[in-house]
């Protein structure tokens, strides 16, 4: 009885240490494609043209194409053209891109004065995709460009003066 035991245990430890025919191994690949870098270029910037503020809060929108309208205690004087601010993009031929922009800004008045205008709502135009949205995409030969508009909000008794300021575009491939 004692012999059985024992072939019972090594019969045990061989069939553990077999290695399993169900198993099986193959090799994989790799790639990666490096595209350039996007670059993006201010062209022209927006304007907004002559106004001036009334007794009442206004606005006045300028589109991407640069077609303004002034609503409220607002009101657009002749002299200054109204235009979209314009970009210019180059990068991979053919891959989309997103056109990041923020929400709103505070306009200052230039000068001692702390006057301040908020623009906000911006609207984007781009060639490539010919619609209002803020992904655009490069042609065959890398490039794209597009427009920025926006709403600038004008309070009632707004002082004259020159307003600027900064509008911080990005761009990024997605």
């Amino acid at each position: 009885m004692l012999k059985v035991a024992g072939l019972a245990l090594v019969s045990g430890a061989a069939f553990f240490s077999a290695t399993p025919s169900w198993g099986g191994e193959a090799t994989g690949s790799a790639s990666v494609t490096i595209v350039s870098p996007l670059a993006i270029t201010s062209a022209t910037p927006l304007d907004f043209g002559a106004l001036r503020g009334g007794a009442a809060d206004g606005a006045v929108v300028v589109s991407p194409a640069g077609a303004a309208r002034a609503s409220g205690g607002a009101r657009l004087l002749p002299g200054i053209a109204p235009r979209g601010a314009h970009f210019t993009v180059s990068g991979a031929p053919g891959r989309d891109y997103r056109i990041n922009l923020p929400r709103q800004i505070v306009i200052a008045a230039v000068g001692p004065d702390n006057r301040l205008l908020l623009a906000s709502d911006f609207s984007v135009l781009s060639e490539t995709t010919r619609g209002m949205s803020l992904v655009g995409r490069l042609d065959a030969s890398g490039s794209d460009a597009f427009s920025v508009g926006v709403r600038l909000t004008v309070p009632a008794h707004t002082p004259p003066g020159v307003y600027r300021i900064d509008l911080p575009v990005s761009v990024d491939y997605f």
